[in-house]
Formats: structure tokens, C-alpha cells, sequence
């Protein structure tokens, strides 16, 4: 243990070297190789832990846990100073954790040096991104940022909002359906599809078939001209593209040595899981079932032209913690590369809180979100740890992710994370979850991938469970749904919860992310910043109101003193005269 500290030691001092030269992504990468080092020693440990389970050296280490710490507190900084907060108040939240969670009889002193608890509550105060930070951030760094435009797209026609619900595109159609509204029971089994070159409003198409059962918390697919659903039964749910009918798919099971065996998942039912469809098999990895709420490490595949099913790795029940696969999860982040070689899975969340609510093992008061990204070899057949490199998105759960194409490139927004708090300290209140609207590229055409954060002017409201999709015949790329806590995230509503029914459209500034399309000038001054608007004289950040006259609310005032001085700018840009029936200031 002495040997690996010290080299800890000389991996935080060659960092703060760097950071003192400026060099933020160098830096990073020696801090982030502290915890690669951490992670070793805890991987040595027989019997195996679970990602949850906290681990300390025996015999206490302390020069160790200080070591650990420091470098997870000036990683912190390193990310505060690029914007990304949720990576920045994840860091010294591990830290806290430490701290909070040391062995009997352990001096904490040095480590309380090192990380003031006020250095944390501080943090905990931000959303992510910080709408104060957010307004006056620049791009400083290209190696670890790259400019983005977020754009809400107007439709004459929409759909109910929802969570939960299956989408995908084909051929420049967006293809939504089932799923519920959140704080409701309301399952729908609704099935519409958007032509997105001519975006003329959304089209109904036959329902999901009641033999599928609930189409909730299900992915779907789409080889040749049909999509799949899987349930967790062996019979999956299928539509034809061309004839818009929907049918069945009946499979079977083999086990290790090839011959014909009973269906693995034994109470017949998956949700929360990842599935793609690589050269016509099926990979449906994770998820929970009715015996495994917390999620489970469940990888097979299915061949779509033989209509047999193949075990990969991992069980559908509870599996045995293993450092050579994935842990247990569900609502992850998958996708596949452009060669079709590695099938990638992202973070995700072990369920404890669901298992203590139906009384099942490994039972906690809050669940776990992992900070992890794994690849599977398709043509090997065996899990590679992976690091995640550069300006990373923190642990998530319930993200939108997607691969384009066009960019060979992974993009990740928003999202959960059950254990990073949202601390509002004027209200005396502390949520012990925060929600996400961040984003995030991977670009996988570089030497030395390196996660980037988008910085745009504006972003869709704090949300998990939306879907973030490319049209592979195009390369751009589109949000859809969702749903946010309207405790964390304010809204005019007075449920709990809040879904969405609104699509959006990411472009990023990198060839082919369509960029160049973006008007820049007025994004600057009328962006949607999550739930807030910016005011167009002053540029603050706010519930303002909007314009009420002849532009129908292009632009947001914070004051009538703003409004006064801003009027004309406004009126000569956006062409806008003063609406006679309602006040120029309009409420709405």
C-alpha cells in the first residue's frame, strides 16, 4: 500500500504542476489516474465488492484516503473552472463520503484540511448547468469544450406528453409511442410518427397490440423495415414500417452447449434495460424485472434470422458482485460503434431505494449511480473496462444518448442522479437526488477520444428519461420528452412531477453538426435556458416575461426598465409593433 500511495502522491503533484501551467487536460488526466489507482487496490479485495459497498484499507491507510481526496478535490476545481458543476459537486461529494463514512477511531483531521465543509454546501447549491454561471460562459478550453445550439421546434400538432415511452427514427420519421405521464397511472398505448423534413405535425398510427402488455420503460429498434420490442418474454412485439401493422416475433432459448433450454428470465418481464441491433442480433443488456427491482447484468442476444436467443454474460437475478462485467443496473446509456465491433454501456443506477421498497436484497435508502463505461467485444466476446477521458459527464442515470453516425460520435443530455444533492440553502431544504440538463460529445474519429462539454446559449428543462436520437440519413439529431420533479425544477404546475411532449434539436460545431445553421446573434439574446428565459436587454437569467406584441413573445424582459430600453432594438430586429388587445408586457 505504501508503494501505491506514493505514487498517488507524485500523480497529484505532477497535476498541480499542470494546473499551474494551465494545462486543464493534462491535469485531469493525472488526477483521474489517482482514482485509477484507487480503484486497483479495491479490486484486489476477495470476495469481490459491489460498486455501493464502501471500501478502506485494512489496515487503515490514512496518507492513502488523503491522496485519494486530494485528487478528487482538485479535479473538482479543474471541472467548477470549465462549467461542468455536476462533474465538479460529484467529486467533492465522494470526498464528503469518505470523510462521513471513515472507520471507527480514524483521525479525519487531514482530511477535513483538505476538503471545508463549506466547500461542498457550496457546491450543492448549483443545477447543472448553473443558469448564473451559464449565462457569461465562454468556450476557454477546445480541447475540452465545443460549442452547441439547443432549438425548440414549433408544431402545429402534439402528442401527449410522457416518459417511459419507446421512439426511434427511420427514414427522417420520428416514431413515438406508449409510455405514462408522470404522477399518474395513465399508461398509453398510443403509436405516432413525425416526418421531420416536413415537420407538419404528428401522425397517428394503429395502437400498440394489448397482447404486448404495458408499453412502459421498453426500448424498440429497427432492423431492415421492421422495429422490435422486447418485454422480457419470448415473444417480442413488431411493426412493419412499410405496411404500419403490427405482428409478433416467437424465439427461443439455447443454453451454453447450443441445445434448446427453458427461458432464462424466469418471471417473464425486463423493463429499464438497452438494446441494439448490430448485423440482425438483437443485444438486450440489464434492466429489472419483478424479482430484481434494483436491476440486474442480464446480456443475451437474439438471432433475428434464426429466432434463437444466446446467454452472453451476467444473470437475470440478483448476480454475484464481479470485477470482470458490469454491475447490476438499469436506465443506462448504450450504444454502438461505427464499425459495429463494441456495443458500449454508460453509468446506469443500481435501484437500492426499489429494493427496499419491495423488501429485496441489497436494500438501501438511496440508490447508486455508477460512474462507469464498459465495452463489449462483439466478435471476442468478453467486457473491457473503459476510462472516461477528459470533460465527462458525472454519474447519471435515466440520460438521453445517442450515436451518430454522420459524427462518428456518442452524445449524452441530462438525466438523474439519486445521490449528488440540490441544496437550497435560503429555504432550508436539501433534495438528496438532482436532475440534469447538460450535455456532452464523445468523439470517436480522434487518436485519443476525449469527452467534450457542449456549451450552448440555451437547453431543454432539467429531465430525465428523454430520448435523444439521430436520423441516420441526415445526421441531426433530436430530443423528445421526458419528465423533471417540479419540486427541483420550477414549473406552473403543482403535481410532483412534470412530462414533456416537446421536441428539440442539438446541433453542435463540428463538420457536419450543422452548426453553421445556428443564428448565434439571437440565441445570445432570447435562449430558452431550461425553465427560465434570458432577458434580451441585460442578458440575465429569469421567470421573465415575455413580449406581448405583434412578434408573439420572440423576446423575454426581466423589468419594465429593460423593456424600455431594449424596445426599440427589439422592435427594428423582430419586426414588432405593439399589440393593441393585450399589453406589451404580457403575463404569459
Amino acid at each position: 500500500m505504501n508503494n501505491r500511495t506514493n505514487l498517488m502522491t507524485c500523480c497529484n503533484g505532477i497535476a498541480k504542476s499542470l494546473v499551474e501551467e494551465d494545462r486543464e487536460e493534462e491535469a485531469l488526466e493525472w488526477f483521474e489516474e489517482v482514482d485509477v489507482l484507487y480503484k486497483n487496490a479495491r479490486f484486489g479485495t476477495r470476495p469481490p465488492l459491489f460498486d455501493w459497498v464502501d471500501y478502506y484499507p485494512k489496515p487503515a491507510h490514512i496518507d492513502f484516503l488523503v491522496q485519494r481526496v486530494t485528487a478528487l478535490a482538485g479535479a473538482s476545481d479543474i471541472f467548477l473552472g470549465l462549467g461542468n458543476t455536476g462533474s465538479a459537486t460529484h467529486r467533492r461529494v465522494v470526498a464528503d463520503d469518505i470523510i462521513n463514512n471513515l472507520p471507527p477511531v480514524t483521525d479525519a483531521t487531514p482530511l477535513n484540511i483538505l476538503l471545508p465543509e463549506d466547500s461542498v454546501r457550496s457546491l450543492m447549491q448549483y443545477r447543472h448547468p448553473d443558469p448564473d454561471i451559464h449565462a457569461d460562459h465562454e468556450l476557454t478550453n477546445d480541447a475540452l469544450q465545443v460549442l452547441g445550439s439547443w432549438q425548440k421546434i414549433k408544431l402545429s400538432k402534439h402528442i401527449a406528453p410522457r416518459m417511459g415511452f419507446v421512439s426511434f427514427i427511420w427514414r427522417s420519421r420520428l416514431y413515438v409511442g406508449g409510455g405514462i405521464k408522470s404522477g399518474t397511472f395513465n399508461l398509453y398505448s398510443d403509436m405516432w410518427c413525425l416526418d421531420l423534413k416536413k415537420l407538419n405535425g404528428w401522425r397517428e398510427l394503429p395502437p400498440y397490440p394489448r397482447g404486448g402488455g404495458a408499453c412502459l420503460n421498453l426500448q424498440m429498434a429497427v432492423h431492415e423495415t421492421t422495429a422490435y420490442v422486447f418485454n422480457g418474454t419470448s415473444v417480442l412485439t413488431t411493426f412493419d414500417l412499410i405496411t404500419e401493422t403490427w405482428g409478433q416475433l416467437r424465439t427461443g432459448f439455447v443454453d451454453s452447449s447450443g441445445n434448446p433450454g427453458p427461458w432464462p428470465l424466469a418471471d417473464k418481464n425486463l423493463s429499464d434495460y438497452s438494446m441494439q441491433i448490430v448485423r440482425g442480433r438483437l443485444y438486450v443488456f440489464g434492466g429489472s424485472t419483478k424479482n430484481c427491482k434494483m436491476g440486474c447484468n442480464f446480456f443475451a442476444v437474439l438471432n433475428l434470422a434464426t429466432r434463437v436467443w444466446e446467454h452472453l454474460s451476467g444473470a437475470p437475478g440478483l448476480p454475484a458482485a464481479d470485477y470482470d462485467c458490469p454491475g447490476p443496473r438499469k436506465y443506462l446509456g448504450s450504444w454502438v460503434d461505427e464499425k459495429d465491433e463494441r456495443i458500449y454501456v454508460l453509468q446506469g443506477m443500481a435501484d437500492l431505494a426499489a429494493s427496499k421498497m419491495f423488501n429485496q436484497p441489497h436494500a438501501a435508502d438511496h440508490s447508486y449511480g455508477y460512474d462507469d463505461l464498459w465495452s463489449w467485444d462483439i466478435k471476442g466476446r468478453r467486457w473491457r473496462r473503459e476510462r472516461l477521458v477528459g470533460n465527462a459527464p458525472c454519474p447519471r442515470t435515466e440520460m438521453a444518448c445517442t450515436f451518430n453516425p454522420r459524427l462518428n460520435a456518442t452524445l449524452v443530455y441530462g438525466g438523474y442522479n439519486p445521490g449528488i444533492p440540490t441544496l437550497f440553502e435560503s429555504m432550508g431544504i436539501c433534495f438528496s437526488f438532482t436532475y440534469f440538463a447538460d450535455t456532452y460529445i464523445l468523439n470517436h474519429s480522434s487518436s485519443k477520444p476525449v469527452w467534450k462539454q457542449v456549451l450552448t446559449q440555451g437547453f431543454p428543462t432539467y429531465r430525465a428519461q428523454s430520448t435523444l436520437l439521430t436520423d441516420p440519413d441526415t445526421g441531426r439529431m433530436y430530443l423528445f420528452g421526458g419528465y423533471t420533479n417540479t419540486d427541483l425544477v420550477p414549473s406552473r404546475s403543482h403535481a410532483r412531477t412534470r412530462s414533456f411532449g416537446d421536441l428539440w434539436q442539438l446541433r453542435v460545431d463540428i463538420p457536419g453538426g450543422h452548426f453553421e445553421e445556428v443564428n448565434i446573434s439571437e440565441e445570445e439574446r432570447n435562449a430558452r435556458v431550461g425553465p427560465w428565459q434570458k432577458c434580451f436587454t441585460c442578458g440575465n437569467v429569469g421567470p421573465w416575461k415575455k413580449c406581448g406584441g405583434t412578434c408573439r413573445g420572440r423576446a423575454f424582459f426581466c423589468d419594465d426598465q429593460c423593456l424600455k430600453e431594449g424596445w426599440q432594438e427589439h422592435k427594428q430586429i423582430h419586426t414588432c409593433k405593439k399589440n393593441q388587445k393585450v399589453s406589451v408586457f404580457d403575463s404569459t
